[in-house]
């Protein structure tokens, strides 16, 4: 074969070597250069190479693939997760525009805006996020479209299982545990917003470096103009001045862990994006429940919360109602 290969470059290049373009070529080189011979070594050098060995991850996931009954293409497919997040108020979805019941008087939501991070199946299988303009790979923003402005609405997370493959069987009924946290990692959660990428750069979700970000806002109003806040973030920041992030976490870095037993009706085997592969993506939906957010609290202007200190009695029964888990459904 390498003879063969030689002959054929050797005429090739005889014949190129004889045009007007390689005459002119030639006669720079000062020195007596073969040109042709030089090709030739070349020539022979890379015939004698052979493809480079397939790597031991990719050749491990093509056996893992085979060994669970779909092509390598389709495993590379089937890690992905989809969760959707939907809001509620006394188990009824909340349409857009809708008005809630709250002490026998009308509010209307102005602004609902929430930061997740951390997520997981089962404690073990971490979620990579994709990056896109409502997440990155450590955090993801969800806006409902309470003000029925689909475009500037997000409800759904999209993700990766780290280094693995959804492992759940659609006909025994898996259960299933969803992890996550509600806010922002400490590292990433006291930068300049203005150099942040998405969605960490939005700033109606920013107070100042020393606090970071608003991990919850839900702003409403009542039909008598009476306005209330919740604007959950970190508190007992130290830094040398508002414009400084901390060197060490806060002392309530406010951080709320939320771990559900999904039920079997959330769950479902869907299409993956690429029509091409039998593919499937796990897409899970997550409740929001509101009221049990203002659990014990009366709305009001005077019981808002904007996590201004640590002291404040409504601060800490929000906190208390968002640690009973009774939110996320």
């Amino acid at each position: 074969m390498i003879p063969f290969i030689l002959y054929s470059m050797t005429y090739l290049f005889d014949q190129l070597l004889t045009s007007k373009v390689f005459s002119e070529l030639s006669a720079t080189f000062k020195q007596d250069l073969n040109v042709k011979h030089l090709v030739l070594i070349c020539a022979l050098i890379l015939s004698a190479c052979s493809p480079a060995p397939e790597s031991a991850t990719a050749s491990n996931g093509a056996i893992n693939a085979t060994e669970n009954g779909i092509n390598s293409h389709d495993a590379e497919n089937q890690n992905e997760v989809q969760i959707i997040f939907t809001p509620y108020f006394q188990e009824q979805e909340i349409q857009c525009g809708q008005a809630l019941n709250i002490q026998n008087e009308q509010w209307r939501i102005i602004e609902l805006s929430m930061f997740f991070s951390q997520f997981s199946l089962n404690f073990s299988e971490r979620f990579i996020l994709d990056d896109n303009d409502w997440q990155s790979q450590q955090v993801a923003l969800i806006r409902p479209a309470i003000d029925c402005e689909e475009s500037t609405a997000n409800t759904a997370i999209t993700a990766k299982i780290n280094g693995g493959r959804v492992n759940y069987d659609a006909k025994a009924k898996t259960p299933i545990t969803l992890s996550f946290n509600v806010g922002v990692p400490f590292a990433v959660n006291h930068q300049n917003p203005l150099i942040q990428g998405s969605p960490l750069n939005d700033s109606s979700m920013f107070w100042v470096w020393r606090n970071g970000y608003k991990f919850i806002r839900w702003d409403m109003q009542s039909e008598s103009g009476d306005p209330w806040s919740f604007h959950l973030g970190s508190v007992g920041c130290e830094s040398a001045a508002m414009v400084r992030a901390p060197q060490k976490p806060c002392a309530q870095p406010n951080l709320i862990p939320v771990a559900i037993t999904l039920p079997f009706d959330s769950i479902q085997l869907v299409e993956a994006d690429d029509k091409n592969s039998k593919a499937q993506r796990l897409q899970i939906k997550v409740s929001i429940h509101l009221d049990a957010i203002l659990g014990n609290i009366e709305a009001t202007r005077k019981n808002s919360c904007m996590f201004s200190g640590i002291d404040s009695t409504t601060c800490t029964q929000l906190l208390e109602n968002l640690k009973l888990n009774a939110i996320f459904k």
